[in-house]
C-alpha cells in the first residue's frame, strides 16, 4: 500500500509515512489530519486549560539542610 515516496493512498485521502529503522510509521498528527480531512472524526472543541495554582511545583523538592545533628560543632 505504500508507494516509493512513503505515501499511502486510501482513496479518500493520503497518509504520509516516515521510515524508522526497518519499518514505516504513521505520525499521530498525520493520522489525525487524515481522519479530519476524510470526515471520519470531527475535532472536539478545545477545552480551556486550567490555571496553575500557587501550590503547583515542578521537579523534586529539596530537603532542608539538617544542622546540629550528631556530632555538632
Amino acid at each position: 500500500m505504500v508507494d516509493a515516496s512513503g505515501v499511502i493512498d486510501l482513496g479518500v485521502g493520503t497518509i504520509k509515512t516516515l521510515k524508522l529503522g526497518g519499518s514505516r510509521v504513521v505520525p499521530k498528527r498525520e493520522f489525525e489530519r487524515f481522519l479530519r480531512d476524510a470526515g471520519i472524526v470531527v475535532e472536539p472543541a478545545a477545552a480551556p486549560e486550567p490555571e496553575p495554582t500557587a501550590s503547583a511545583r515542578r521537579g523534586r523538592r529539596r530537603q532542608a539542610a539538617q544542622v546540629g545533628l550528631k556530632g555538632g560543632v
